[in-house]
C-alpha cells in the first residue's frame, strides 16, 4: 500500500476470513487470513482512500506443512 489512512486497517479486519492485520512499516500491511482474498482486500483499500502499490500471496512451501505437521505429532506425543 503507498499510503494508508487510518480507515484501511479497520476495513480490512472486517473482511471475511481476516485473521490478523498487521503493519509492517508505513507501506505495508500484512494480512493473515484463512482463504485468498486479495479482490476484496484490494477494493478495500482503495474504497477507504489506500493507494495500493503491490499485493502478493504467501503460501507456505511443503517444507513448511511437513515441519508444522511433525512438530505438532511429537508435541501430542509428548503430551500422552
Amino acid at each position: 500500500v503507498g499510503y494508508i489512512p487510518d480507515r484501511v486497517r479497520p476495513a480490512l479486519e472486517q473482511l471475511p476470513g481476516v485473521q490478523q492485520v498487521e503493519k509492517v512499516d508505513d507501506h505495508t500491511l500484512l494480512l493473515k487470513t484463512t482463504d485468498d482474498i486479495r479482490p476484496e482486500a484490494a477494493q478495500a483499500v482503495v474504497q477507504n482512500g489506500g493507494r495500493l502499490l503491490s499485493l502478493d500471496l504467501d503460501l507456505p512451501s511443503l517444507d513448511d506443512i511437513y515441519t508444522r505437521y511433525f512438530e505438532e505429532v511429537r508435541h501430542e506425543e509428548a503430551a500422552a
